[in-house]
């Protein structure tokens, strides 16, 4: 929540999520991956970890700081493993995202990673069961509300149905009217 909100320089750790699909993902150059016809995709990583950290001189310097944080002496807490190629460092630095593939050498930058996102709607998406309580900006609706509207919904879409039953039958009707067709002779004996 503080890498989103706070206003203090943070990092997120992106580790890729341990899935038998993402094999050819793992531990591999950015230049493979591409070769490859596979990008570094946020849906395919799981967020690991979250940290603030001093700013060096420049973003290289700042990620290899991050980089040896988590190869040297990760914290305690940190669950995932060490840092190594496919992983991404997203950095906010004075309020801009970035995010950093650990390559071969060094870091690549990845902005595909980080696509203009409401971040309130990925907090609402991630705690919420409804989408309709947590900021009341994005869809400021009560459950209770959206019941009533679902529920008037359905009931219009019910007398719809009833609406087009009866044009249908309506039309049918008129398109193939009942004629019933009668010998002349029978017509005369049934006169009789």
């Amino acid at each position: 929540m503080e890498f989103l909100t706070g206003s203090d320089d943070t990092y997120a750790i992106y580790q890729l999520k341990n899935d038998e699909n993402l094999r050819n993902h793992q531990f591999e150059s950015l230049h493979h991956l591409q070769k490859l016809g596979l990008n570094v995709d946020h849906k395919n990583y799981d967020l690991t970890y979250t940290g603030h950290f001093e700013a060096a001189a420049d973003t290289n310097g700042t990620l290899n700081g991050i980089y040896e944080k988590f190869n040297e002496d990760h914290p305690k807490d940190f669950t995932g493993h060490s840092l190594s190629m496919s992983d991404v460092i997203v950095l906010k630095q004075n309020g801009e995202h970035t995010a950093h593939y650990v390559d071969a050498i060094g870091f690549k930058e990845v902005p595909e990673f980080i696509k203009p996102v409401n971040p309130l709607r990925s907090i609402e998406d991630a705690v919420e069961q409804n989408d309709n309580h947590f900021d009341g900006l994005i869809n400021n609706v009560t459950t209770k509300d959206a019941d009533k509207t679902r529920e008037a919904a359905e009931g219009r879409d019910e007398k719809k149905l009833q609406k087009e039953s009866v044009k249908q039958r309506l039309k049918k009707s008129a398109e193939k009217p009942e004629i019933s067709k009668t010998l002349p002779h029978k017509t005369a004996e049934m006169e009789r």
